[in-house]
């Protein structure tokens, strides 16, 4: 029980790391080999604090959930920062040494190795399924259990029936569950981008349009064309900093602050109105709204 509790830990910690990580890396430019290397150096660094929590067994071994990180790692993000993780991931672990190191810098190794594999298989690991995240989990640690055949023969047999079920139990789930939240916090991130591009293209068309143009939400103006700052004699900021009722005829106001107020309530979806607006010299000018 209490091994099953410090591996929940391990991996609570793991996916807190990779929340952080993966907003600072997908805000980058992940095609650049700097940022690529200094992902790579970064997620070492996460390894070695996911090692000095570790599982510590009484005959020396030491076990975490670095294993889930270096898989998922070469999955989405490839391997360049997977290789540079997986060798300070290595090194650190050979430093502290043990009966477990062999096996210790195996699994490190094979783990990346496993993650860049199934990157080259599925192109695109944020089309893949719950399924084939969690069986990604399932082959990563089933071959964690084969590399506890490099531990001192003596230890092989109790280490592996203490960390078996703990092991197959928790460590794919919580490969999934690092998997789910890269590939929804790319989603979002793209979807943002998406949304940005989609404002700026609007805000082109509607730069570029001959007729004047203004976007209002709740008496605030967001968004002026230049037709329209012409066509009042006024700045865009202007504008903006003003309500649309003091450039307004004060005999057209009346029925225009009816209708306006009626698609603001949603009786009616728009209204179609030849008013007078003042331009900034004091003359009327006619426009069809």
């Amino acid at each position: 029980m209490e091994i099953a509790l410090s591996l929940v830990l391990n991996t609570t910690l793991l996916l807190s790391i990779c929340i952080l990580f993966n907003l600072f890396y997908q805000k980058l430019n992940a095609q650049r080999i700097y940022y690529r290397i200094l992902g790579g150096v970064i997620l070492g660094l996460a390894g070695i604090a996911l090692v000095s929590i570790a599982i510590h067994l009484p005959n020396g071994a030491i076990f975490d959930t670095r294993s889930i990180l270096l898989c998922v790692s070469g999955l989405f993000y490839g391997a360049v920062p997977t290789t540079i993780a997986a060798l300070i991931i290595a090194v650190y672990r050979m430093s502290l040494g043990g009966p477990g190191v062999v096996m210790g810098v195996a699994v490190t190794l094979a783990s990346a190795g496993i993650g860049i594999t199934w990157r080259a298989i599925y192109k695109e690991p944020e089309k893949m399924r719950n399924i084939e995240f969690y069986i990604l989990g399932v082959v990563t640690h089933a071959i964690m259990m084969l590399c506890m055949l490099l531990l001192p023969r003596q230890d092989i047999l109790p280490t592996m029936s203490t960390l078996i079920i703990p092991f197959l139990a928790i460590y794919p789930l919580g490969t999934l569950a690092m998997c789910r939240i890269i590939t929804y916090e790319r989603k979002s991130l793209r979807t943002e981008r998406l949304l940005n591009e989609s404002e700026v293209r609007f805000q082109m068309v509607c730069e570029q349009a001959p007729i004047g143009i203004i976007v209002e939400r709740a008496d605030a103006v967001t968004f002026v064309n230049t037709a329209f700052a012409n066509m009042l004699g006024m700045t865009k900021d202007q504008i903006a900093n003003t309500s649309w009722k003091t450039y307004t005829h004060p005999d057209d106001l009346d029925m225009d602050h009816t209708l306006f107020k009626s698609m603001l309530c949603g009786e009616i979806d728009r209204y179609d109105l030849v008013k007078r607006y003042i331009h900034s010299n004091g003359e009327y000018v006619r426009v069809h709204l």
